[in-house]
């Protein structure tokens, strides 16, 4: 069976992702390769098989050419071929495919082709190997200084890996090359983090209309997405929802918005519909995330056994993840604080992805995971990290709040609390269940 992976949802995209969650998360390959800067990285949507057949015969076309003789481009286009059915299924097997074949290719690479290691640091990313892929980028870009799509990942990288200042500098490289949608949705998404939310809609509402414009039914998808994250995100349900619904008009089986309108009915208080979506939605991308937020409901709902069923399987998700270099560590390790399990490994795994991935969302793992290994001075450090670009994400004052209660700071607590509850649509199932009562405890 391939092995799948799924972006995190909005903690990368905003990643994002999404993971975690995104909003852009990985970028996908071009097709032509100077296009790159041009094409969204969204989460694998799990295509239908009428979606996946042109993917599959892509593969094959350029398999079958290489088999017939083809060289060094034909090569190229097989790894492009593979790292976009990939983006699209969730499946790491092309992405170790592709791999193989550029070995293959590096003692013929010409020296001022920036297409190999390029194509290297797309892999990399995918595999939330950010170091080789901000190396990758860079080596890209020491041949082709102006290639958007070197640019792109550059910028992509830097921001995960916490180096704000060269994020910055390479997305305004990129802004000055011109305002295609891609584009603004990773300036949109720097935005969002910087706390700029007014901005940064407005930014993925003109991505929506640029590529809207060219019908590129999963651009458009994915940008509709994005915007319905950030809406979610500050508890605007009704337009979330028209937002999520118009991803699924451009891209039937876009999963992830599917998941989207689940979290939506959650928290509006529609748990049968909201079960109904995440369990429909799961079944085709078993998005970690997502399928902790399933058995959440079904906790919620009294069906403690689903319920177990749904945790165990995050984990077993998550072994998978870790054995592909930890792809998933994020989400488990919030899995493991969100639900009071082992919160000593959840530490251990926060820790050693803060090495690699220095983002505000991986200091807000790691104050969680902190937090419930009773670790609050640590914590709190942690939780400062996580709200220092002001990113307006409930999830991270939450746990901000229940910290800073932790350690007697009420008024620090209410209002951390009282942000969280006008932005509660970040929270989990469960730990929204919790927010009344965390409100209710800090009141005045």
């Amino acid at each position: 069976m391939p092995i799948r992976f799924a972006a995190p949802g909005l903690a990368a995209l905003m990643l994002l992702t999404l993971g975690a969650a995104l909003v852009v998360a990985e970028p996908p390959p071009p097709a032509p390769l100077s296009s790159a800067a041009d094409a969204p990285a969204s989460e694998p949507a799990s295509p239908s098989p009428a979606q996946l057949a042109p993917r599959d015969a892509n593969v094959r076309r350029w398999q079958d050419r290489l088999d017939a003789g083809g060289g060094y481009e034909t090569t190229l286009h097989l790894v492009d071929a593979l790292i976009e059915r990939s983006r699209a299924t969730g499946t790491l097997d092309d992405l170790a495919r592709a791999r193989v074949a550029l070995d293959a290719l590096e003692a013929a690479a010409p020296g001022d082709d920036a297409g190999l290691p390029l194509r290297r640091g797309r892999i990399a990313f995918a595999l939330h190997e950010f170091a080789a892929a901000r190396e990758a980028a860079a080596a890209a870009l020491a041949i082709d200084p102006a290639e958007p799509a070197a640019l792109a990942l550059a910028a992509d990288a830097a921001l995960e890996m916490g180096d704000l200042e060269a994020a910055d500098a390479a997305y305004q490289r990129l802004a000055d090359a011109g305002r295609r949608p891609p584009i603004l949705s990773r300036l949109a998404r720097r935005a969002w983090l910087g706390g700029d939310v007014e901005a940064a809609e407005a930014l993925v509402r003109e991505a929506i209309r640029a590529a809207s414009l060219v019908e590129a039914g999963d651009e458009v998808a994915f940008y509709h997405y994005q915007l319905g994250e950030m809406l979610r995100a500050r508890n605007a349900f009704g337009e979330a929802e028209a937002e999520y619904r118009a991803a699924l008009d451009a891209q039937p089986d876009h999963v992830p918005s599917s998941g989207g309108l689940g979290l939506v009915h959650a928290a509006r208080g529609g748990r049968s519909e909201a079960i109904r979506m995440l369990e429909a939605a799961t079944a085709r991308l078993p998005a970690p995330e997502l399928v902790a937020a399933l058995g959440d409901l079904y906790a919620l709902d009294g069906r403690a056994d689903d319920a177990a069923d749904q945790w165990a399987f995050v984990e077993r998700i998550a072994d998978v993840g870790q054995a592909n270099g930890g792809i998933h560590d994020r989400q488990l390790v919030l899995f493991l604080a969100d639900h009071d399990r082992d919160p000593e490994r959840a530490v251990a795994l926060a820790t050693a992805e803060l090495e690699l991935r220095a983002d505000v969302y991986a200091h807000d793992a790691l104050a969680w995971s902190l937090f419930k290994a009773g670790r609050l001075a640590e914590a709190d450090a942690a939780a400062a990290e996580a709200m220092r670009l002001g990113t307006p994400d409930g999830r991270i004052r939450y746990h901000a709040g229940l910290i800073a209660e932790a350690l007697g700071r009420t008024e620090d607590a209410r209002a951390l609390l009282a942000f969280t509850a006008d932005h509660s649509g970040s929270l989990p199932p469960l730990q929204a269940s919790r927010l009344a009562d965390a409100i209710e405890r800090v009141a005045p």
